[in-house]
C-alpha cells in the first residue's frame, strides 16, 4: 500500500511543461508487436490528463491465437526531459482501473503457472490482487515511464524493466500512431 501512494504523491508533484509532447487522441500499434513469446497490440486513448490502453496478447504474428487482454485506464502527467534518453520526456502513468481477461486455454494455463486462477472469457480485476506479473492496483498505482514523438509516431518507454520501480532507459522498438 505504501509502494501506491508513493506513486500516487509524485503523479502529482511532476510538474508539466510546455514542450512536453501533447498525447489526447487514439493511437494504434502499427503492427504486432514481438514480445518475446508472444505479440501483442495496443490501443491507447489520451484525453485531457486521462488514458487508458487495451493491450491484447496473441501466440502468433498472424494475431489469430489469442492469448489474453489487459486493460488499463486512469491518469498521467508528463514531466521534464529524460536526462537519459534524448528527446523523450518523463512521464507517471496512474492505474485507477486494471481487468485481464483470458482469451484461450493458453492464458489459463500460463497464469495458473503463475499460481493465478483464471477462466476463459471472464474478467479478473487487478484493483486488490496481482495476477502473474501484472501487479494489483493497490500495490502499484502506476508506472514511471518515458513519452516521444518523433514525425507522427509516438513512442513509449520499453518494457523490459519493472516500470513501478523505475523508469526505462530506452524507449520501445514499437511505434504507435494516430487514429
Amino acid at each position: 500500500m505504501k509502494t501506491a501512494f508513493a506513486a500516487l504523491s509524485i503523479l502529482l508533484a511532476t510538474p508539466v511543461i510546455a514542450e512536453a509532447p501533447k498525447l489526447d487522441g487514439t493511437w494504434a500499434s502499427i503492427a504486432p508487436e514481438n514480445i518475446g513469446q508472444m505479440y501483442a497490440m495496443r490501443d491507447f486513448i489520451f484525453d485531457g490528463d486521462a488514458w487508458s490502453i487495451t493491450f491484447r496478447a496473441f501466440g502468433d504474428e498472424a494475431l489469430s491465437v489469442p492469448i489474453f487482454t489487459l486493460d488499463v485506464a486512469g491518469y498521467y502527467k508528463i514531466g521534464g526531459e529524460s536526462a537519459v534518453v534524448p528527446g523523450a520526456y518523463n512521464g507517471v502513468f496512474g492505474a485507477t482501473d486494471k481487468t485481464l481477461v483470458a482469451n484461450s486455454d493458453i492464458a489459463v494455463k500460463m497464469f495458473g503457472d503463475m499460481g493465478c486462477t483464471l477462466d476463459v472469457g471472464v474478467p479478473f480485476d487487478l484493483t486488490d490482487q496481482a495476477c502473474g506479473f501484472f501487479h494489483a492496483s493497490m500495490d502499484a498505482a502506476g508506472e514511471y515511464d518515458l513519452v516521444a514523438i518523433h514525425g507522427d509516431q509516438l513512442f513509449l518507454g520499453d518494457r523490459a524493466g519493472d516500470l513501478t520501480k523505475e523508469r526505462p532507459k530506452a524507449l520501445t522498438p514499437f511505434p504507435l500512431v494516430k487514429k
